[in-house]
């Protein structure tokens, strides 16, 4: 892995639907975890569909999170429409 030119690491939804309640899958996720910050690559979890899968990636120091928790997949007109018309996100900001 060290000879690949990454530009992140991402956790596949198996490990963040299910991890949050299942001890092994938690190991896993973890070592990805440690992994990925002793390369210093960012981290991407993927399907993050509540808040408490939220809340389970953000205590892991995941960088980025995907999924239906914050929004279905948006074309970039719609993604800029929508961080506009959210004056509370914290996605927003002034031009």
């Amino acid at each position: 892995m060290c000879k690949l030119n990454l530009n992140e690491i991402k956790i596949d939804c198996s490990f963040v639907t299910n991890g949050v309640k299942d001890d092994r899958l938690q190991s896993v996720f973890n070592s990805i975890v440690s992994l990925a910050k002793n390369l210093d690559k960012p981290i991407v979890a993927e399907n993050v569909e509540d808040m408490e899968q939220m809340i389970y990636a953000k205590t892991k120091s995941i960088d980025y999170i995907q999924g239906y928790h914050y929004n279905k997949p948006l074309s970039l007109e719609e993604f800029i429409c929508y961080v506009v018309a959210d004056k509370s996100s914290y996605l927003h900001f002034d031009p």
